[in-house]
């Protein structure tokens, strides 16, 4: 009879890949709410494998079955990490240009009377 945290276990694995799926799926969708829900979901799925893994006896922690079943999750999480690096990169070179077209406006304004406009002039 195979040891029942070691079922709960691959049960708690088996929950958390489906979970770094359904991340992919929300960043993929730019739902970042959703990701953010589900991290919250994936955070307790997470507690409940750390609690599991000392209950199970290390010869079946570290069995192949166990390396088969976390090398997909490994792997997904490693992706989900790049589309999030992605992400980021791509909102730091969007929020660089906003912050030079803000300065580049701020330019030819004359909200300011002692400040220097390049179009904006007064005729006095």
């Amino acid at each position: 009879m195979e040891n029942q945290h070691y079922v709960k276990l691959k049960e708690a694995y088996a929950n958390l890949y489906k979970l770094s799926l359904k991340i992919k799926e929300f960043i993929d969708k730019e739902d970042y709410n959703e990701v953010m829900s589900v991290l919250k979901v994936k955070d307790n799925v997470i507690l409940k494998i750390n609690e599991l893994v000392k209950k199970v006896p290390k010869e079946l922690f570290e069995s192949a079955e166990m390396v088969e079943l976390t090398l997909p999750i490994r792997q997904l999480e490693l992706e989900n990490i790049q589309r999030i690096e992605n992400l980021k990169t791509k909102v730091e070179s969007e929020l660089s240009h906003l912050k030079k077209k803000a300065e580049l406006l701020g330019a030819y304004s004359n909200d300011d009377e002692n400040k220097g406009s390049i179009l904006d002039f007064k005729d006095e």
